[in-house]
């Protein structure tokens, strides 16, 4: 009888929680029986997908009452064909992986990104991507 209601109480708060590994973890830990393992997998799995058909997690649920921003599972319909190139503004001014302090304020005072690209220069003269520093950092380290 227990097995049934650890199991359920385990499928209750996946299905409301949407936790599923660390819940299993958690159970497992209180329980200290790990013959209980895959049936608790197997129903944290089905109350998952299941509470996911008819409401969001308890915890999207809060972050949305407090107006918390955050992202999405999906694309918007209406940003699904946006490139990068269609918002990003040209040209674009990147920094060496040893800039000069110059090139560092030059950069700060011509533009108002608030990130520039760092790079570094192959033997065959092509550039690659290696980071990216915010306007913030550089005007703190200055």
């Amino acid at each position: 009888m227990a097995t049934y209601a650890t199991i359920g109480a385990a499928s209750v708060l996946a299905g409301y929680s949407r936790l599923s590994f660390s819940l299993a973890v958690i159970m497992l830990e209180t329980t200290e029986n790990v013959n209980l393992f895959l049936p608790i997998i197997f129903a944290l799995f089905i109350s998952f997908a299941v509470g996911r058909l008819f409401n969001r997690s308890l915890y999207a649920a809060s972050l949305v009452s407090k107006s918390v921003p955050f992202l999405v599972e999906t694309v918007p319909v209406f940003n699904r064909g946006l490139k990068a190139e269609a918002i990003m503004s040209r040209p674009v001014h990147s920094l060496s992986k040893r800039a000069k302090i110059d090139e560092i304020t030059e950069a700060l005072r011509d533009t108002n990104h608030n990130g520039f690209p760092i790079v570094e220069n192959n033997a065959n003269g092509d550039q690659r991507l290696i980071g990216l520093i915010t306007r913030h950092t550089l005007m703190v380290i200055l």
